[in-house]
């Protein structure tokens, strides 16, 4: 079963991704795959995952769809018990993603709550981790309970 599903949203962005895909392949202690999701990139963004020789898997949508679809289409592709939603412009620390997991499986879990209905099991965010748990907004406010 693959722990963490790492999943980059580009969009034009060859000349960061090697960066950052590289990081995600590095990942140790954890179990991972990484996504790269495209978004109608018009520079070599989609050919860079083949340069990196690693398991990556690339979902090039066909027009630009805005990071937000992107990431669900991501999240709809992946299989990890626990997604990263990582920046073409960032780096991960090579234990980042069994820090991750440990984290999560002793219960150090701090809670995030939405009232906006999105399609997250679980996120993590470079230097911390938020699990996100759906709450349904109040009817009278619009606002999710405490």
């Amino acid at each position: 079963m693959i722990d963490v599903s790492i999943i980059v949203v580009s969009r034009d962005d060859a000349a960061d991704l090697p960066v950052s895909l590289a990081s995600a392949l590095a990942q140790t202690g954890a179990s991972t795959e990484t996504l790269l999701v495209d978004n109608a990139s018009t520079d070599a963004s989609r050919e860079v995952p083949a340069r990196l020789g690693g398991d990556i898997r690339v979902l090039a949508l066909p027009e630009n769809v805005g990071f937000a679809a992107a990431m669900n289409a991501g999240i709809e592709a992946s299989s990890g018990r626990f997604v990263l939603a990582l920046n073409p412009d960032c780096r991960l620390d090579p234990d980042f993603c069994s820090v991750l997991v440990e984290r999560q499986s002793i219960g150090r879990r701090p809670k995030l709550d939405t009232g906006v209905p999105v399609r997250l099991r679980s996120v993590a965010l470079l230097g911390s981790v938020a699990e996100w748990t759906l709450t349904p907004p109040d009817r009278r406010t619009g606002h999710s309970a405490p």
